[in-house]
């Protein structure tokens, strides 16, 4: 018991310490590259990537309804999640540490982040379903090609 409250603890001290230590120009520039990517929307419902899959208008159309949806359904998630990171803010600047409070709101972002990989997922498989098999394979190869330069310049490894 004492050892699980210890590595929590630990856990926590360590969070706290990496949260504290990110330069505050970091979440400016998080914010612009987030708006950007907002902005710009899904990359399959690009013109160039629509033009190099040769993706008929009907799946153009289908897939665009599958993003837009799972966007509807995730939004509310979305939202928990930034209050739930004001919340860690605010706790992680608090003079007295609420350990109980840190295991919550980490325990509740955790809970969310899965939900929404779960839906990223979810909604990956509805694209494929809508694409042929020639241009499944396109976008294989490309996610293979961009996991193997994210491990050349020292990415993760995603699978």
């Amino acid at each position: 018991m004492n050892t699980k409250l210890l590595l929590s603890l630990s856990a926590v001290v360590a969070l706290v310490a990496v949260s504290a230590t990110q330069p505050a120009h970091a979440e400016g520039k998080h914010k612009e590259r987030k708006a950007h990517m907002e902005k710009r929307g899904p990359m399959l419902l690009s013109e160039r990537v629509a033009e190099k899959l040769d993706l008929t208008e009907a799946q153009q159309n289908q897939i665009k309804q599958i993003f837009e949806q799972a966007k509807s359904e995730t939004k509310a998630d979305k939202e928990s999640l930034k209050s739930l990171k004001k919340q860690w803010r605010t706790l992680s600047k608090a003079d007295a540490l609420d350990e109980q409070s840190l295991l919550d709101v980490a325990n509740q972002q955790a809970a969310l982040k899965a939900k929404l990989q779960v839906k990223r997922l979810q909604t990956e498989k509805a694209v494929q379903l809508v694409l042929n098999e020639e241009q499944q394979e396109k976008i294989a190869k490309w996610k293979k090609k961009k996991q193997r330069k994210a491990r050349h310049h020292g990415g993760k490894d995603r699978a």
